[in-house]
């Protein structure tokens, strides 16, 4: 199958299906490091939450493969693109005001 065979539609739908994993991906790390302090055993936590989250993640990733190269790579820039938006408000240094 080529590009033209899934046309635009599959595309953009690739690249929402990306930043969807990505809010679920990012989003549970958030969760989990969140409940870190407040668990007795916070690296099975850390583990069990890198397993399910890459679990889930690579399947999707895998079907979409299985269909085409093309909607794998629309949907990691969607991916990609929610892990930049998410990382930029920490990657801007403070403004410090002078009194």
């Amino acid at each position: 199958m080529n590009c033209e065979t899934f046309g635009l539609c599959g595309i953009l739908s690739a690249f929402g299906l990306g930043i969807v994993l990505g809010v679920i991906y990012f989003g549970g790390l958030w969760i989990t490091v969140r409940k870190i302090p407040h668990v007795l055993k916070p690296r099975r936590l850390l583990w069990g939450s890198l397993a399910v989250r890459l679990a889930l993640c690579l399947s999707f990733f895998y079907v979409l493969l299985d269909h085409d190269w093309q909607l794998l790579v629309a949907a990691m820039f969607g991916f990609l693109s929610i892990r930049f938006i998410l990382l930029y408000p920490a990657s801007r240094p403070e403004v410090i005001v002078w009194k």
